[in-house]
């Protein structure tokens, strides 16, 4: 008897709580859109630097929107406490750019195709008198609409990786597939001492890439392995939210014994770690009711959101083989 009462109970509750359904209307605060910075300087190059201004949560996200969140009337300079250079405006549109559209989007990440479709402008020196040296801080400072905005980052040297080779992944082996071995990069490094020490990983496949990816949690620390060698995996990072059979199916994530890979192995400061380890994790909760919301972390003061990036770049080139 305790236990039909129990049920009927709960069925009783149940009806209660559906029959007390509503529909509830939010009206969300329009917020002022903010300035987005992606700015970076690689070891011998130039600065890079996009501006946007932000969107609302339910604005349309067509490429006319984004072309007109494009910012193209601010003052950008960047200073390595000796030099300052103003950088200068370049859009896709103008025709002397026209013939390096493609080395641009490989640079920056931008689809070729929105490089054709859209105005899309960067701000860059094109003069070439400021490229990137390990141990220099630069400070990046950006006025637009009587607003100032700073942010400084110290370019780290390289700390390259000692070996890079592809390793069957034994799991997805199927000897009745056409491509019947898949794998991944085997990587080891060797941590100078000294705590603090932190990195990021990037990586195209030559003919296939159009630009350089990575995986969501990109960046690691040497909190674990300060001073000492170590070997790690890396498995094949794709273009998000990709249809192709390679990204759906078997191959998912993993390279093939024939691919040529070019890896992209930077070290990068603490303020950049930060921002990408909060950044993934706001990626990563994208969806769940249940995640706690991440604060991303910015080093770029004013009030815009984003980072100034440098990076101590080392590349390798990797002909894989089984």
């Amino acid at each position: 008897m305790r236990t039909i009462a129990r049920y009927f109970t709960t069925f009783f509750l149940t009806l209660f709580l559906f029959g007390c359904e509503k529909d509830i209307t939010l009206n969300l605060p329009a917020n002022p859109p903010l300035l987005v910075v992606e700015a970076r300087m690689d070891l011998g190059e130039p600065p890079l630097v996009i501006l946007t201004k932000s969107q609302g949560y339910f604005a349309p996200t067509d490429l006319s929107t984004f072309e007109k969140s494009i910012v193209t009337d601010a003052e950008v300079e960047v200073s390595d406490g000796v030099q300052t250079q103003k950088l200068s405006l370049i859009c896709s549109t103008d025709s002397l750019l026209q013939p390096f559209l493609p080395q641009i989007s490989t640079a920056t990440g931008i689809p070729l195709e929105q490089l054709t479709q859209i105005k899309y402008c960067i701000y860059t020196g094109i003069s070439g008198t400021l490229l990137g040296q390990a141990g220099k801080t630069y400070t990046l400072t950006i006025r637009h609409e009587n607003k100032t905005y700073t942010a400084q980052s110290t370019l780290p040297t390289p700390i390259p990786l000692d070996t890079i080779y592809w390793k069957e992944n034994k799991n997805k082996t199927n000897l009745s597939d056409p491509i019947p071995y898949l794998g991944f990069l085997h990587c080891r490094l060797t941590d100078p001492p000294g705590m603090g020490n932190c990195y990021r990983l990037f990586a195209r496949r030559i003919t296939k890439d159009r630009r350089f990816l990575t995986l969501n949690r990109s960046v690691f620390e040497d909190k674990f392995f300060d001073g000492k060698t170590f070997d790690f995996d890396v498995f094949r990072a794709q273009e998000p939210n990709s249809t192709k059979p390679e990204d759906t199916g078997r191959q998912r994530f993993n390279y093939l014994p024939t691919d040529t890979v070019i890896v992209k192995y930077c070290t990068i400061d603490r303020d950049l770690f930060e921002f990408y380890r909060s950044f993934g994790v706001e990626v990563g909760n994208n969806g769940n009711p249940f995640s706690t919301p991440a604060v991303i972390k910015t080093n770029i003061k004013g009030g815009a959101l984003g980072v100034w990036a440098t990076y101590g770049t080392s590349l390798d080139t990797v002909y894989l083989s089984r």
